[in-house]
């Protein structure tokens, strides 16, 4: 009797390799969906914050950096129109990503009199070519009822501070996904 592979139908020949599924085409239909196979869209529209870098790779600083970051008195509510109080100016673009809120990070336990707390981070899993670092934010926009942006000014739901991008491999080395563990920013 012959072996039976109860994955054959989803194995990708159009893959890194014939062997192994074609993460990069789950996480696409993941994220967009596939009305043809009946597979709904869980995605959603974030904006990737990068920090702006100069020809030597260094962030470039807000002009309101010396005024208010370089004195001694360095106010923590300010609020620049520019750089939203980092200090730095930054470029968006948009993503489509899917976020779970309650990540568990085997990694990270607290210690308190009673025992131990395994802590919760979300994570946000999105396509393997989007470009995007630990020093980078996500922001989460506001959306219509359909998921969809409204024209003009895009406002924030929630800003997450990413901690930790992980480029999701296969057995064969390719990226398929990126998973980023965020936290929230509270300012």
């Amino acid at each position: 009797m012959a072996a039976v592979n109860p994955w054959e139908s989803l194995i990708s020949t159009s893959s890194a390799s014939y062997r192994e599924l074609d993460l990069r085409t789950e996480i696409h239909d993941i994220l967009y969906g596939d009305k043809s196979r009946g597979i709904y869209p869980h995605g959603r529209w974030l904006v990737v914050r990068h920090y702006r870098k100069d020809s030597s790779g260094k962030k470039v600083p807000c002009n309101c950096r010396s005024e208010v970051w370089g004195s001694a008195n360095k106010s923590t509510q300010h609020k620049c129109s520019y750089c939203g109080g980092h200090g730095f100016i930054f470029d968006d673009s948009f993503a489509i990503g899917y976020i779970q809120w309650e990540y568990p990070v085997s990694t990270m336990e607290k210690e308190e009199a009673f025992g131990s707390i395994e802590l919760v981070a979300p994570a946000v899993y999105f396509e393997y070519n989007v470009v995007i670092s630990d020093e980078d934010f996500i922001i989460i926009p506001v959306t219509s009822d359909d998921g969809e942006l409204p024209s003009g000014v895009v406002q924030i739901e929630k800003k997450l501070k990413v901690n930790v991008v992980n480029k999701m491999r296969s057995d064969f080395g390719r990226i398929e996904y990126l998973r980023c563990r965020v936290s929230e920013e509270h300012k």
